[in-house]
């Protein structure tokens, strides 16, 4: 959550400083975007965000479930 709003704060400060988002990375080898380190702040958390999602929270649902019914049977 830390590196989505430093991203977001970043890209903020940029929007009310100049107006404008200033990018400063080009990967002329892919042609892909122009970025700024904001951006891959924002980026990197939504990827951790997914992984968490996607591998952790279904393990701790299942913990937290069984937990609950251990306490309903006792």
């Amino acid at each position: 959550m830390a590196l989505f709003i430093a991203g977001g704060i970043g890209n903020l400060i940029d929007r009310i400083r100049f107006g404008y988002v200033v990018d400063m990375f080009e990967i002329k080898l892919f042609r892909f975007a122009i970025f700024n380190f904001a951006d891959i702040c924002i980026t990197i958390a939504e990827v951790l965000l997914l992984v968490y999602v996607i591998f952790f929270y279904p393990k701790a649902e299942k913990a937290k479930k069984a937990e609950q019914e251990a306490q309903e049977n006792a």
